[in-house]
């Protein structure tokens, strides 16, 4: 589900923790779980960022 909701997201426009949260229903500590397993969460400036591995993306989409 979260790599189907960051596939289709605008990539010009910033996506976060809560908002993926709101959009999907799932517990922000899974999110940041499952992000972290798929190495996509960065430190960037002293925050954590969703950094958005397309590879990963187009792998899994391929498998649907």
């Amino acid at each position: 589900m979260l790599l189907n909701l960051l596939a289709e997201h605008d990539t010009s426009k910033d996506i976060s923790l809560k908002d993926i949260t709101m959009q999907t229903g799932i517990k922000t500590e899974d999110i940041i779980s499952t992000l972290q397993s798929l190495d996509m969460i960065k430190v960037w400036k002293g925050q954590h960022v969703i950094y958005v591995k397309q590879d990963t993306i187009n792998d899994y989409l391929k498998l649907k």
